[in-house]
């Protein structure tokens, strides 16, 4: 989410959003998830460490799981899953290492809250993205299939950052810059949409694919909080991204309704570079230091076109304009790995079409918005 990257912005050193990892096995990470729910910690490292076959042979010996189609289908009656999260959330002991995580856990689905308030937050806002995506969306899970949401708090040492790990979230505790990144629901919401993007487009970590990623991160965390804040969307501070993260006042990672107005003068970052128009557009290299081509950069533009459409359409922003954004991501016929800003320009005037006209109010908001910022 906030990775520290150097980059050249006017010869001052700005802070950017971090990387995301896209590509695991899909298969063999689901079904060890649905294996670890059950499992202590001792246990739990053995499983994310095996392969699939050994972790069968210990759970499920070949010669026990046999049964009649009777009792078989009565077991598949009992075990049908309810709708609801599944959260996880672990102490990671300020491990600096992904390959100790998930750590120790410390709260799980139905617990009541703990002494430590980072895990309270999590496990709150983890509920607040579900209830989003399921309730608006009908999707269970970042994946649709009801994922066990696993979230490791405490990971590092100062260490200012939260990213999802392809199979977790990971949050750090802050450093000179940023304090807790649990508190704000936003931030939340923001990385497990890369879950969701991950599942669905898929879309590579570099230059414009990589922009559509941090945006469509951007504009459904953000959703994700309006909503369970009930916040005036008419409001533009209520289309600012992380409010509350950054140490100091009057500072915020992104605004949606003003790209480059976020933090501004700021004593180390300087001064936000986000553009809001393709004539502002930075070509950054594929390198750290160049934020990977402007993935936290560039988004600015697609993240003000999403909130100039919400704005002319009025109303509950994930109603209509964020069903227009999310029909365009599950289109994996418009949005692919490599789709650049053109891609989703076409994904959600074709979208915005198709869901409520070609002459609707709606469909010409879509436009509007692309065209006034430059594409």
């Amino acid at each position: 989410m906030v990775e520290k990257i150097q980059a050249i912005a006017g010869n001052r050193k700005s802070l950017f959003a971090g990387s995301v990892k896209t590509r695991f096995n899909d298969e063999l990470f689901r079904k060890k998830r649905a294996i670890l729910t059950s499992m202590d910690d001792k246990e739990m490292k053995t499983v994310l460490n095996a392969s699939f076959k050994t972790i069968m042979k210990t759970v499920a010996p070949v010669g026990k799981a046999t049964a009649t189609k009777k009792s078989a289908k009565k077991g598949l009656a009992a075990a049908a899953p309810k709708h609801g999260p599944k959260r996880m959330v672990y102490d990671a002991k300020r491990t600096e290492e992904v390959s100790d995580l998930p750590g120790k856990l410390i709260r799980k689905e139905g617990q009541k809250p703990v002494k430590d308030k980072d895990v309270n937050n999590i496990y709150d806002n983890s509920g607040y993205t579900w209830n989003f995506y399921f309730n608006q969306f009908k999707r269970d899970s970042v994946d649709g299939k009801g994922l066990t949401l696993i979230h490791s708090v405490h990971f590092g040492v100062d260490y200012g950052n939260a990213f999802w790990e392809g199979t977790q979230m990971v949050y750090g505790d802050g450093d000179q810059v940023f304090k807790s990144f649990t508190k704000d629901i936003d931030i939340t919401g923001h990385e497990l949409t890369h879950g969701v993007v991950q599942y669905q487009a898929n879309l590579e970590y570099v230059a414009q694919s990589g922009a559509i990623n941090e945006s469509m991160a951007d504009i459904f965390g953000v959703m994700v909080r309006q909503l369970a804040l009930k916040e005036d969307t008419t409001k533009d501070e209520n289309w600012l991204i992380g409010r509350t993260c950054m140490k100091g006042t009057g500072y915020a990672l992104r605004s949606m309704a003003n790209p480059g107005s976020a933090f501004r003068n700021h004593p180390i970052l300087g001064d936000d570079p986000q553009p809001g128009h393709m004539d502002n557009y930075m070509d950054l290299p594929n390198t750290e230091r160049g934020d990977h081509g402007g993935v936290h950069i560039n988004s600015g533009i697609p993240n003000h076109a999403f909130y100039l459409v919400a704005k002319e359409i009025g109303g509950q922003p994930w109603l209509k304009a964020g069903k227009i954004w999310y029909e365009a991501l599950c289109d994996q016929t418009m949005l692919q790995s490599t789709s650049q800003f053109v891609d989703l320009v076409n994904a959600t005037s074709s979208k915005a079409e198709s869901l409520f006209g070609i002459n609707s109010p709606e469909a010409k908001a879509v436009k509007n918005a692309w065209r006034a910022v430059g594409l």
